[in-house]
């Protein structure tokens, strides 16, 4: 009787013992299918971010293209169009078929609506807010899937850490293993891609304005437009004074005309050149950059009896001292330009805020309005006429993209008439 009643529980144990091998089979087996199904789909996800990046590229491209055929009429830009068009269809052709799931329909009719924006921009022969749109639509697309990637690694990892859990209260070392080596395998790919990604779109970015100017702004160009200069100045001259009064204003608008050309593109080859030829970064003094502008401008600052104070001291970051100048030289040049005030005054100052130095560049100025706070960094924006105020719509934006260099952000706080205070961040150390 007892060897039966002994047979009874080692039967039950090992009934027992079995359901739970067989539970941790199927539990390991869900999991992986899981992790298998929506590896595929969190791939596609990635893959659709890096095509919408490339398709919104060939638009910039294509634009920048006609932009320059516009200024020059050279033939070499419509071939570069062509081809920007042809990157430009096999990269829509690559997204619409990476969204080709029904639970994509809402972002591929987010592409939809892109390519038919882009239509509509060919048709109309480009437009800035053709161009805006476009990129708007680019970047819901891209949240959109950033989002996805997010919820199906999510997913992945809820699947991973329940079959972890059923392991370890099963005691399955193997299975520990099998999930950890999955699970290390699909954060480095994850981490892969995602590295892939970051430095597509920081290379989209850098290369974005290099592509757009770079043509229009070379040696090619600005040879034939010195000659222009210099024969219109020879005949103003010469002949001012013995030609009738129109043909003295005539000459006058060729002279001027040929100096802001100068002028334009000198600032486009600063602008383009701000990360192919900038220096090795250093320990930069921030007063010394201060002085190098106040130097620069002082016969700016002397004419309008204008007030540049330093409030306190200013830190020591590592950067490019000649573009940590010209940011100074651009922000204390345009706080005294935009000023309509008897005595210019510019007020610097810096503060540390945890990882960074947060710097203020205040003006007793004219002010901009809200709705153009983040119009102005844009390259090529004006608010005024240049019978009011002088200059190429580009200072803002190559401060910016100075401090895109230095890991650095730029943001204004001003109302129409009262001033405006620029605030911009370096980082405390840039390893």
């Amino acid at each position: 009787m007892s060897d039966a009643k002994d047979a009874r529980p080692a039967g039950s144990t090992a009934r027992f013992f079995i359901v739970l091998v067989l539970l941790m089979l199927g539990t390991g087996i869900e999991a992986f299918h899981v992790i298998a199904k929506h590896r595929a789909i969190f791939i596609r996800s990635l893959d659709a971010r890096v095509d919408v990046q490339r398709l919104n590229g060939a638009t910039q491209d294509e634009a920048a293209s006609l932009r320059g055929f516009a200024l020059t009429g050279d033939p070499v830009f419509r071939h570069e169009y062509d081809a920007a068009h042809r990157a430009y269809v096999v990269a829509l052709g690559r997204l619409e078929s990476d969204l080709a799931l029904p639970e994509q329909a809402v972002m591929l009719g987010e592409v939809r609506r892109y390519d038919a924006e882009h239509t509509r921009w060919e048709r109309e022969r480009g437009g800035a807010a053709a161009l805006d749109r476009m990129r708007a639509l680019a970047a819901a697309v891209d949240a959109q899937l950033r989002s996805r990637s997010q919820w199906i690694a999510g997913i992945a990892n809820f699947a991973i850490g329940g079959w972890v859990f059923v392991v370890v209260v099963l005691t399955a070392g193997f299975g520990i293993l099998a999930v950890s080596s999955e699970r290390r395998r699909l954060a480095q790919e994850v981490r892969l891609r995602a590295d892939i990604a970051s430095r597509n779109a920081a290379l989209e970015r850098s290369n974005q304005s290099l592509q757009e100017f770079a043509y229009v702004a070379s040696h090619d160009l600005q040879e034939p437009l010195r000659t222009v200069a210099s024969f219109t100045q020879l005949l103003q001259k010469r002949y001012a004074g013995r030609l009738d009064a129109q043909a003295d204003e005539f000459i006058g608008f060729a002279v001027d005309g040929a100096k802001r050309m100068q002028q334009l593109i000198n600032d486009i080859l600063q602008y383009s050149r701000v990360t192919t030829h900038g220096k090795t970064f250093e320990r930069v003094g921030i007063e010394n950059a201060v002085e190098r502008a106040i130097v620069a401008l002082q016969g700016r600052i002397a004419e309008r009896s204008a007030a540049v104070v330093v409030l306190g001291s200013l830190p020591v970051v590592t950067g490019d001292p000649a573009q940590l100048s010209q940011l100074f030289l651009n922000l204390i040049g345009n706080a005294i330009k935009y000023n309509q005030a008897e005595q210019p005054r510019v007020e610097i100052s810096a503060r540390h805020d945890g990882e960074e130095w947060v710097f203020r560049v205040a003006d007793n100025g004219i002010g901009i309005a809200p709705q153009y706070h983040e119009q102005i960094f844009r390259i090529f924006t004006r608010l005024h006429t240049r019978e009011e105020y002088e200059g190429t719509g580009i200072g803002l934006a190559l401060c910016r993209r100075i401090l895109e260099r230095h890991r650095g952000r730029i943001w204004l706080e001003s109302s129409e008439g009262s001033g405006t205070s620029i605030f911009f961040t370096l980082p405390a150390e840039i390893l």
